[in-house]
Protein backbone atom coordinates (compact mmCIF):
# COMPACT_ATOMS: atom_id res chain seq x y z
CA UNK A 1 0.00 0.00 0.00
CA UNK A 2 2.78 2.43 0.87
CA UNK A 3 4.47 1.73 -2.49
CA UNK A 4 1.28 2.50 -4.37
CA UNK A 5 0.74 5.76 -2.52
CA UNK A 6 4.29 6.85 -3.28
CA UNK A 7 3.76 6.05 -6.95
CA UNK A 8 0.58 8.15 -7.05
CA UNK A 9 2.37 11.05 -5.42
CA UNK A 10 5.14 10.78 -8.01
CA UNK A 11 2.67 10.90 -10.91
CA UNK A 12 0.88 13.92 -9.46
CA UNK A 13 4.17 15.78 -8.93
CA UNK A 14 5.30 15.03 -12.49
CA UNK A 15 2.04 16.20 -14.07
CA UNK A 16 2.08 19.38 -11.97
CA UNK A 17 5.52 20.50 -13.14
CA UNK A 18 5.51 19.54 -16.82
CA UNK A 19 1.81 18.97 -17.56
CA UNK A 20 2.77 15.88 -19.56
CA UNK A 21 0.30 13.23 -20.64
CA UNK A 22 -3.37 13.42 -21.49
CA UNK A 23 -6.26 12.88 -19.11
CA UNK A 24 -7.06 9.55 -20.77
CA UNK A 25 -3.51 8.35 -20.21
CA UNK A 26 -3.55 9.18 -16.49
CA UNK A 27 -6.96 7.59 -15.97
CA UNK A 28 -5.80 4.42 -17.68
CA UNK A 29 -2.78 4.28 -15.37
CA UNK A 30 -5.07 4.86 -12.41
CA UNK A 31 -7.32 1.94 -13.40
CA UNK A 32 -4.30 -0.30 -13.90
CA UNK A 33 -3.15 0.69 -10.43
CA UNK A 34 -6.52 -0.29 -8.96
CA UNK A 35 -6.45 -3.62 -10.79
CA UNK A 36 -2.94 -4.30 -9.50
CA UNK A 37 -4.07 -3.60 -5.97
CA UNK A 38 -7.10 -5.90 -6.24
CA UNK A 39 -5.07 -8.68 -7.82
CA UNK A 40 -2.83 -8.70 -4.76
CA UNK A 41 -5.83 -8.74 -2.42
CA UNK A 42 -7.95 -11.65 -3.69
CA UNK A 43 -9.52 -12.31 -0.27
CA UNK A 44 -12.09 -9.87 1.04
CA UNK A 45 -12.53 -8.23 -2.40
CA UNK A 46 -15.46 -6.07 -1.26
CA UNK A 47 -13.62 -4.91 1.81
CA UNK A 48 -10.63 -4.20 -0.38
CA UNK A 49 -12.74 -1.99 -2.66
CA UNK A 50 -14.08 0.00 0.26
CA UNK A 51 -10.58 0.34 1.70
CA UNK A 52 -9.23 1.34 -1.68
CA UNK A 53 -11.88 4.02 -2.18
CA UNK A 54 -11.35 5.47 1.28
CA UNK A 55 -7.57 5.36 1.11
CA UNK A 56 -7.12 6.72 -2.43
CA UNK A 57 -9.93 9.33 -2.50
CA UNK A 58 -7.69 12.29 -1.66
CA UNK A 59 -4.73 11.20 -3.84
CA UNK A 60 -7.13 10.60 -6.77
CA UNK A 61 -8.59 14.11 -6.47
CA UNK A 62 -5.08 15.50 -6.24
CA UNK A 63 -4.10 13.62 -9.39
CA UNK A 64 -7.12 14.86 -11.32
CA UNK A 65 -6.48 18.46 -10.29
CA UNK A 66 -2.85 18.29 -11.43
CA UNK A 67 -3.45 16.76 -14.85
CA UNK A 68 -3.53 19.40 -17.58
CA UNK A 69 -6.56 19.12 -19.87
CA UNK A 70 -6.01 20.67 -23.27
CA UNK A 71 -9.21 22.17 -24.63
CA UNK A 72 -10.32 21.04 -28.06
CA UNK A 73 -9.66 23.52 -30.85
CA UNK A 74 -11.27 24.03 -34.22
CA UNK A 75 -9.84 25.67 -37.28
CA UNK A 76 -11.49 28.97 -38.07
CA UNK A 77 -11.43 31.47 -40.89
CA UNK A 78 -10.18 34.04 -38.37
CA UNK A 79 -6.64 32.92 -39.14
CA UNK A 80 -7.16 34.54 -42.53
CA UNK A 81 -8.65 37.88 -41.46
CA UNK A 82 -8.71 40.45 -38.67
CA UNK A 83 -11.62 42.50 -37.38
CA UNK A 84 -11.47 46.09 -36.16
CA UNK A 85 -14.41 47.89 -34.60
CA UNK A 86 -14.72 51.43 -35.89
CA UNK A 87 -17.33 54.13 -35.50
CA UNK A 88 -20.69 53.01 -36.91
CA UNK A 89 -19.32 49.81 -38.37
CA UNK A 90 -16.66 47.15 -38.62
CA UNK A 91 -13.46 47.10 -40.63
CA UNK A 92 -12.07 43.84 -42.00
CA UNK A 93 -8.54 43.10 -43.10
CA UNK A 94 -8.03 39.96 -45.19
CA UNK A 95 -4.46 38.83 -44.74
CA UNK A 96 -2.18 38.43 -47.77
CA UNK A 97 -3.16 35.66 -50.18
CA UNK A 98 -0.48 34.16 -52.41
CA UNK A 99 -0.69 33.73 -56.16
CA UNK A 100 2.01 32.16 -58.29
CA UNK A 101 3.13 33.63 -61.58
CA UNK A 102 3.99 32.08 -64.91
CA UNK A 103 7.69 31.89 -65.77
CA UNK A 104 9.45 35.18 -65.03
CA UNK A 105 6.27 36.88 -63.81
CA UNK A 106 7.31 36.12 -60.24
CA UNK A 107 4.84 35.81 -57.38
CA UNK A 108 2.16 38.04 -55.94
CA UNK A 109 0.63 38.69 -52.51
CA UNK A 110 -2.75 40.38 -52.31
CA UNK A 111 -4.66 41.71 -49.29
CA UNK A 112 -8.00 43.47 -48.88
CA UNK A 113 -9.38 46.08 -46.49
CA UNK A 114 -13.08 46.98 -46.39
CA UNK A 115 -15.80 48.13 -44.02
CA UNK A 116 -19.26 46.86 -43.23
CA UNK A 117 -22.02 48.88 -41.61
CA UNK A 118 -23.15 52.49 -41.68
CA UNK A 119 -19.60 53.74 -42.17
CA UNK A 120 -18.96 51.46 -45.15
CA UNK A 121 -18.12 52.87 -48.55
CA UNK A 122 -18.68 51.43 -51.99
CA UNK A 123 -14.94 50.95 -52.50
CA UNK A 124 -12.59 48.50 -50.85
CA UNK A 125 -8.81 48.74 -50.79
CA UNK A 126 -6.76 46.13 -52.64
CA UNK A 127 -3.00 46.04 -52.02
CA UNK A 128 -0.55 44.10 -54.17
CA UNK A 129 3.03 43.04 -53.54
CA UNK A 130 4.70 41.76 -56.69
CA UNK A 131 7.93 39.78 -56.30
CA UNK A 132 10.06 39.69 -59.46
CA UNK A 133 13.62 39.82 -60.69
CA UNK A 134 12.82 43.29 -62.02
CA UNK A 135 10.77 46.15 -60.68
CA UNK A 136 7.24 46.60 -61.97
CA UNK A 137 7.64 50.24 -62.92
CA UNK A 138 3.93 50.88 -63.53
CA UNK A 139 0.63 49.06 -63.92
CA UNK A 140 -1.70 50.02 -66.76
CA UNK A 141 -4.61 47.76 -65.75
CA UNK A 142 -5.55 45.01 -63.32
CA UNK A 143 -8.13 42.33 -64.05
CA UNK A 144 -9.30 39.79 -61.48
CA UNK A 145 -11.35 36.89 -62.78
CA UNK A 146 -12.50 33.33 -62.18
CA UNK A 147 -14.88 30.91 -63.86
CA UNK A 148 -17.85 32.62 -62.24
CA UNK A 149 -16.94 36.31 -62.39
CA UNK A 150 -14.50 38.97 -63.49
CA UNK A 151 -13.99 42.64 -62.75
CA UNK A 152 -11.39 45.38 -63.01
CA UNK A 153 -9.78 47.38 -60.27
CA UNK A 154 -9.07 51.08 -60.46
CA UNK A 155 -5.68 51.87 -61.93
CA UNK A 156 -3.18 50.72 -59.27
CA UNK A 157 -0.94 53.38 -57.74
CA UNK A 158 2.66 52.69 -56.84
CA UNK A 159 3.45 52.83 -53.13
CA UNK A 160 7.11 51.84 -53.16
CA UNK A 161 9.82 49.53 -54.50
CA UNK A 162 12.21 47.66 -52.26
CA UNK A 163 14.90 45.03 -52.54
CA UNK A 164 14.13 41.38 -51.78
CA UNK A 165 16.33 38.29 -51.55
CA UNK A 166 15.63 37.36 -55.17
CA UNK A 167 15.08 40.74 -56.75
CA UNK A 168 12.50 43.42 -56.04
CA UNK A 169 9.14 43.92 -54.38
CA UNK A 170 6.77 46.39 -56.03
CA UNK A 171 3.92 47.47 -53.76
CA UNK A 172 0.73 48.85 -55.33
CA UNK A 173 -2.70 49.87 -54.08
CA UNK A 174 -6.01 50.00 -55.93
CA UNK A 175 -9.74 50.21 -55.31
CA UNK A 176 -12.46 47.69 -56.11
CA UNK A 177 -16.19 47.64 -55.47
CA UNK A 178 -17.17 46.26 -52.08
CA UNK A 179 -19.85 44.11 -53.69
CA UNK A 180 -17.23 42.66 -56.04
CA UNK A 181 -15.35 41.17 -53.07
CA UNK A 182 -18.32 39.02 -52.06
CA UNK A 183 -18.69 37.80 -55.65
CA UNK A 184 -14.97 37.18 -55.95
CA UNK A 185 -14.87 34.91 -52.89
CA UNK A 186 -17.66 32.71 -54.22
CA UNK A 187 -15.08 30.92 -56.38
CA UNK A 188 -11.50 29.86 -55.57
CA UNK A 189 -10.00 29.60 -59.06
CA UNK A 190 -8.61 33.12 -59.07
CA UNK A 191 -6.60 34.57 -61.93
CA UNK A 192 -4.93 37.97 -61.88
CA UNK A 193 -3.96 39.61 -65.15
CA UNK A 194 -1.78 42.71 -64.93
CA UNK A 195 -0.60 44.82 -67.84
CA UNK A 196 2.62 46.69 -67.11
CA UNK A 197 3.84 48.95 -69.89
CA UNK A 198 1.97 46.78 -72.36
CA UNK A 199 3.40 43.49 -71.03
CA UNK A 200 1.04 40.93 -69.46
CA UNK A 201 1.76 39.40 -66.07
CA UNK A 202 -0.48 36.50 -65.06
CA UNK A 203 -0.94 34.91 -61.62
CA UNK A 204 -3.01 31.99 -60.29
CA UNK A 205 -4.20 31.16 -56.79
CA UNK A 206 -2.05 28.61 -54.96
CA UNK A 207 -3.50 25.52 -53.28
CA UNK A 208 -3.29 27.17 -49.85
CA UNK A 209 -4.98 30.31 -51.17
CA UNK A 210 -7.85 28.29 -52.64
CA UNK A 211 -8.35 26.74 -49.22
CA UNK A 212 -8.31 30.19 -47.60
CA UNK A 213 -10.81 31.57 -50.13
CA UNK A 214 -13.28 28.78 -49.42
CA UNK A 215 -12.91 29.25 -45.66
CA UNK A 216 -13.34 33.03 -45.88
CA UNK A 217 -16.43 32.65 -48.02
CA UNK A 218 -17.99 30.35 -45.41
CA UNK A 219 -16.81 32.01 -42.19
CA UNK A 220 -16.85 35.69 -43.18
CA UNK A 221 -18.75 36.64 -46.31
CA UNK A 222 -21.69 34.33 -45.65
CA UNK A 223 -22.28 36.32 -42.45
CA UNK A 224 -22.12 39.69 -44.20
CA UNK A 225 -24.80 38.99 -46.79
Amino acid sequence: MRRLLLEIKGWARKSHYNHSGSTDTWLKRWLLLMKSYLDTNQTGRFDSLVSLAATFAVPFLLLCSCVSVKPSTTKSGKKYFETFYVENGTQYFIKPLALSGLGSDGDLLMDFTFRDGQSSTKTAILNLSIYRDEKVASIDSLLIYSESSHFSATTPKLLFHERSKKGFVSRYTAGIGSSDITTLFEGDDWKILIYSQGNPLEYSATKETKKAIATLDEDLFALLQ
